[in-house]
């Protein structure tokens, strides 16, 4: 009888034990979940963080005129946009066309042209510029002009292979939106001020780099000419597809009946 208690307090001892054990690892698996879980919302915030910063270099949203297309613009320009025929206001006159249109290629829904300088060595200014484009794809006169931009910028940039890209935008809610790019390097015409302030047209290399996508009723482009010699000043590598992320196309409002 005395044995047999005895077996019945170390079954039981043995079964405390063995319960502990369990839970001890069962906790350890709960903590071990949970810090995992807990550490994948550190460096998901991180990333946001990250990435919130990087579009902290950009101003608010500014519409289209009266398209329901928005768009972000980075800090390089500082001044108003130009819009054809429309007087710039420190000047008092309307802008020059190689000032408004990027000459290359046809831009049918071109609303605004970004445009700003850097000082070169001379005392001159040395311009490069942002197209921004939105064309209703609803209207009579609309067509897909992808083909015919690539076939104009070929023709301007003889002997090298000009084609679209797919690429991925991230946007200020780090989703992913998708653009077609077509990227060209070689000589272009610019509006170069000299020291006095006179503008000129200009021959210079530069980089050309337009982003295009459709989305609803509306086909966006942005396009980019920059001179070579300003191009790290201007940082096209970083602003370009910030500034394509940005594009936010706004839905047409329910119509009561």
């Amino acid at each position: 009888m005395r044995r047999c208690r005895v077996r019945i307090d170390r079954f039981f001892r043995h079964g405390r034990r063995l319960a502990a054990v369990v839970l001890t690892i069962h906790m350890a698996w709960l903590v071990g979940c949970g810090v995992g879980e807990y550490r994948e919302r550190i460096e998901a915030r991180v990333r946001e963080l990250a990435k919130s910063k990087e579009f902290a270099g950009l101003d608010a949203p500014q519409q289209l005129g009266d398209k329901p297309v928005s768009v972000q613009i980075p800090q390089p320009f500082t001044r108003s946009p130009l819009v054809a025929d429309v007087p710039v206001a420190e000047e008092g006159a309307p802008p020059a066309a190689v000032r408004v249109k990027p000459g290359m290629v046809d831009l049918p829904g071109l609303t605004y042209t970004y445009e700003d300088f850097v000082a070169d060595a001379d005392g001159g200014q040395i311009p490069f510029y942002l197209y921004v484009s939105a064309e209703n794809k609803t209207e009579p006169g609309y067509r897909d002009r992808s083909e015919e931009w690539r076939q104009q910028v070929q023709k301007q940039f003889a002997g090298q292979s000009i084609a679209w890209e797919s690429v991925q935008c991230q946007s200020p809610s780090a989703e992913a939106t998708s653009w077609q790019r077509l990227r060209a390097e070689g000589a272009q015409s610019f509006y170069y001020k000299d020291k006095t302030g006179q503008g000129r047209e200009v021959t210079l290399p530069g980089v050309f780099e337009m982003y295009y996508r459709t989305e609803g009723n509306w086909a966006i482009a942005l396009l980019w000419r920059v001179p070579t010699a300003v191009a790290g000043h201007v940082n096209l590598t970083k602003w370009a597809p910030l500034v394509a992320g940005t594009v936010s196309v706004q839905s047409p409002s329910p119509t009561t009946p």
